[in-house]
């Protein structure tokens, strides 16, 4: 038995391939069975310096200055090379998102910054973060960021100028600038502007809400903070939000269902608010809800419940014609803040004022829950309201 070693690259900074135990009578013979070449033809394949390593140098390059950063293969002679290190764009990206500005030279990256950096194969790879991570794929690229460790699994036209974010594969996906601790697992012409956001699968989707999320979804657009959307075609609505979306009918968000629940404190007898469903009284557009509003106060010393709840009908045009329909008995209020008193279930409590849906107007107008509490109580409320929507947009 003849124990083979593959040779160190250069010297101890560099890896040792491996040893390998094979039987036979040659060394030559040996050696080629292992695949083991002669240091020089080795030397030929790859690039060792300042504890970097470079598959085939002769394509693929590492930057002056960085150090303790891999690449492990791919690129394609004089068309497609990897790089860690560099203003330029990958080549293959002339206008792989012609509306996306950030598909531009890395001209604000700081040099030789791209320390312990890897990228593993592909072709026409760009990876320019501290600690960030390429797999594979072809054109994808990490742009600089102060804070670094990305990660582009694979796919192709991939884009990741956020920081510690997350891009599993798919075409033409972005993690924006602002971005942290954000991820698309696999997407289609989708991007994530905000800061822990989570696009599963999609196409042509877009998140610009903090702490929102589309789990899988075509056409959806999430605008608001921790809200969650699926299906085709939809528009969020409001913070804290969950939003099923079938195909418009004739403009997006136009066939919706949302889910909303949110809480308030009062401690005294002051009129709160709890802001839910958004009306978006906009010219020449027409937004209506049809929905259950539910309230619960639960008083903190005992336990005592207060509840009430009305199906409404919340239907607003142009920026200040809006109505609050009582479906129970078909009384309509009509002004620039209609209110409809929500009927009482139970009251354990004593609230001596009712509480009222109210709606605001223009463009950021909302639905509004607005309960009353008691002097030297300490309440706390939670409301909930589950509408259908639909938008009609005027010309």
């Amino acid at each position: 038995m003849t124990a083979i070693v593959r040779p160190a690259f250069r010297d101890g900074q560099q890896t040792v391939l491996g040893t390998a135990l094979v039987t036979a009578s040659d060394e030559d013979s040996a050696r080629s069975a292992m695949g083991v070449h002669s240091a020089a033809l080795i030397d030929s394949w790859f690039k060792t310096d300042d504890y970097n390593h470079c598959v085939h140098p002769e394509i693929n390059a590492i930057e002056d200055g960085i150090t303790t950063s891999v690449i492990g293969g791919g690129g394609i002679a004089d068309v497609y090379p990897n790089l860690i290190g560099a203003t330029q764009k990958p080549h293959g990206t002339s206008a792989p998102d012609p509306d996306n500005p950030y598909w531009t030279e890395d001209i604000n990256r700081v040099i030789a910054a791209a320390n312990v950096a890897t990228i593993c194969g592909g072709y026409d790879i760009i990876n320019n973060q501290l600690a960030g991570f390429v797999g594979g794929g072809g054109h994808n690229w990490i742009k600089y960021n102060l804070n670094g460790h990305s990660v582009i699994v694979g796919g192709s036209f991939n884009l990741n100028c956020g920081a510690r974010g997350f891009i599993g594969g798919g075409s033409v996906g972005f993690l924006g600038p602002d971005s942290l601790y954000s991820a698309i697992v696999v997407s289609r012409d989708s991007e994530v502007l905000s800061q822990h956001a989570f696009l599963g699968a999609g196409e042509e989707c877009s998140i610009s809400g903090h702490y929102s999320s589309i789990p899988a979804g075509r056409r959806c657009t999430v605008t608001h903070t921790r809200a969650t959307m699926t299906g085709e075609d939809g528009l969020s609505n409001c913070d804290y939000s969950r939003t099923l979306s079938a195909p418009k009918l004739l403009s997006p968000g136009d066939v919706q269902a949302i889910e909303t629940a949110k809480g308030l404190r009062t401690v005294d007898g002051s009129l709160g608010s709890i802001n839910t469903i958004q009306t978006n009284g906009i010219s020449g557009n027409i937004t209506v809800h049809m929905g259950t509003v539910r309230l619960m106060g639960v008083r903190t010393s005992d336990g005592a419940v207060a509840a009430y709840s009305k199906d409404v009908i919340c239907r607003i045009k142009d920026t200040n014609t809006a109505s609050v329909i009582d479906l129970d008995s078909g009384v309509t209020t009509t002004s620039s803040g209609p209110i409809q008193e929500l009927n009482e279930l139970i009251d354990e409590i004593g609230i001596a004022t009712p509480p009222h849906v109210r709606m605001t107007t223009g463009p950021a107008g909302q639905v509004i829950i607005r309960p009353t509490g008691l002097n030297a109580t300490e309440i706390l409320w939670v409301a909930r309201f589950d509408v259908l929507n639909t938008r009609y947009v005027g010309s």
